[in-house]
């Protein structure tokens, strides 16, 4: 007879899903080339299947539970261990381990967002990133990842470095290196590489911006019920579904400030506030709206300032030109020896040459 099959999968070395009830909304489409191995390397998905470590884990069923496991456990995101005085030997890391769990769960979007706003620990936010970067087709990964790229909380990936996730985040969608000697899943096609760094420099612009309207935080142009902004939150994040898109955000004029949200608690310095911008035109809603996302116009009273310097200008422009003409109507009455010889307009008499190129032709009708 058969011998009876052991509780918990794990030792079979099948997947252990989440229990159906779980499945809240949408499941996170895993893409890429290879998604029978979660995009992996081969040689890494094979040692860390066949891992104690993660076969002490495969049997959970709880999404909560694994993320608890996250929290207590892992301190870096590199993907191996090297053991022995002059590490020669590697074994699968316990975060990467715990990743395959999670693409074992089959998680949904809503659980996928959870993990990247997750506030208790920065290596939770870190694996959901991972999640991304490895499960997510790449037409996925701007729409995924680009929110994060100025987040400023600080983590280390490595015991022998420290950055911000958002410094991460830039790190996973442009590196052509290997991730800690793992190569990531190939960008493709290479049109679409080249959208993810125009994608970047797009956000360069956007946070400079940002840096730009930090002044008016506080103020009437930035309180609740402020227009007189334009605002290309609606597609700044949109997935790269076409690569013949154009790039440039689109700017609209009509948007509202509903509500200013403020950085959350035990946010980083220097974190900036969102707003939730409604547009009157279609009645469209901009949720979380970053600071660089708007782009202030001048004030009203410094349209009043602006009007009033360049009405100035405008007369001083206007001056000479009129006393000229008064000069040549003069000259063509009779008086063109009082009006030759009369001061211009920086007070300097003009030269005999001057006076003569002045003079009226002779009429000789």
């Amino acid at each position: 007879a058969p011998k009876k099959k052991m509780a918990g999968t794990e030792r079979s070395g099948k997947v252990v899903s989440q229990e159906a009830s779980a499945v809240v909304g949408p499941v996170f489409e895993v893409g890429g080339a290879n998604p029978r191995v979660f995009n992996m390397e081969p040689e890494l998905h094979h040692k860390i299947a066949r891992s104690e470590y993660f076969k002490g884990i495969s049997a959970m069923r709880s999404f909560s539970k694994v993320v608890d496991v996250i929290y207590e456990k892992v301190v870096c995101v590199a993907p191996w261990t090297y053991r022995g005085s002059q590490k020669k030997w590697k074994t699968p890391s316990s975060a990467f381990c715990l990743l395959l769990k999670l693409f074992h769960l089959g998680l949904t979007e809503r659980q996928v967002s959870e993990l990247l706003n997750h506030g208790d620990s920065p290596y939770i936010r870190a694996l959901g990133m991972l999640y991304v970067r490895f499960g997510a087709s790449p037409r996925r990964l701007w729409q995924w990842l680009g929110p994060y790229c100025d987040d400023l909380e600080e983590f280390a990936p490595s015991p022998e470095e420290t950055c911000t996730l958002g410094e991460f985040a830039q790190r996973l969608l442009t590196t052509t290196e290997p991730f800690y000697e793992t190569p990531l899943p190939r960008v493709a096609p290479a049109a679409l590489e080249r959208r993810l760094l125009r994608h970047l420099e797009r956000h360069a612009e956007m946070m400079a911006r940002a840096r730009r309207n930090m002044a008016f935080v506080g103020t009437e142009r930035l309180r609740k019920g402020a227009d007189g902004f334009s605002c290309c939150a609606l597609d700044f994040y949109a997935p790269d579904d076409d690569d013949d898109a154009p790039l440039a955000p689109a700017w609209r004029l009509d948007g509202v400030i509903e509500m200013v949200q403020p950085p959350y608690d035990g946010a980083p310095k220097g974190t900036y506030p969102t707003f939730r911008v409604a547009f009157r035109q279609d009645g469209k809603l901009a949720p979380h709206a970053k600071l660089g996302m708007l782009e202030l116009t001048a004030a009203p009273l410094e349209r009043r300032v602006i009007q009033a310097a360049e009405a100035v200008l405008r007369r001083k422009a206007a001056r000479p030109a009129s006393r000229d003409n008064t000069s040549k109507s003069k000259s063509g009455s009779g008086s063109g020896s009082e009006s030759d010889s009369s001061e211009d307009s920086f007070g300097r008499r003009p030269t005999a040459a001057e006076r003569a190129r002045r003079r009226p032709p002779p009429d000789h009708s």
